[in-house]
């Protein structure tokens, strides 16, 4: 499903490193959310086949990684999946807590206070580094046109879920469908 990913952890763990070549490239972009949403299904049932391949003798991987190559495994691969698939009700959690915990004292000695800043500060840590990559990658690319779409990214976020869903569906129901995608679409838009 992702040959791109299951290769890029065989080469490491053979103890080879990957690099991604600096160049344009010309593959179209899906141009509708029908055909968008089944490809992500394709990228994250891909994503948890690598991991569920890989982490068969997770010791093994973990000597060939290390500890730092094997952390970013699981973030990129189990990690993706998993964000995708909880994001709506871990924000739903999130909204729901703030308006909970407004105007409440809290104590610098009550461990929930340090729990709640903690999370508080992955969750926007996650949200901030993903706004500064859209942003640091409009800027290096002389994208100005793109600057509104920061704006959709957590629209976005939220629509990786049905496609995490249904990835999560077709890996136990048809471990090895494809869903195609078509090409060549945007030049009938022209």
């Amino acid at each position: 499903m992702t040959e791109d990913a299951d290769l890029g952890i065989r080469l490491a763990r053979l103890g080879y490193k990957t690099a991604t070549v600096d160049s344009d490239t010309f593959e179209e972009a899906c141009v509708d959310c029908h055909d968008w949403h089944r490809q992500r299904a394709r990228w994250l049932k891909g994503f948890l086949q690598t991991w569920l391949v890989h982490m068969r003798s997770p010791l093994a991987t973990w000597r060939q990684l290390g500890g730092s190559g094997f952390c970013v495994f699981q973030a990129v691969t189990l990690g993706v999946v998993a964000s995708a698939l909880l994001h709506p009700l871990l924000l739903g959690y999130a909204v729901w807590h703030l308006a909970d915990i407004a105007g409440k004292p809290h104590s610098l000695f009550d461990f929930s206070t340090w729990a709640e800043g903690f999370g508080l500060m992955v969750f926007a840590a996650g949200y901030g580094a993903s706004l500064w990559i859209a942003v640091r990658t409009i800027r290096l690319q002389a994208l100005p046109a793109f600057w509104s779409s920061i704006l959709t990214l957590p629209a976005y976020w939220l629509l990786l879920t049905p496609s995490a869903w249904l990835a999560l569906w077709q890996f136990a129901t048809d471990l090895h469908g494809w869903n195609k995608t078509p090409h060549g679409r945007s030049r009938l838009l022209d």
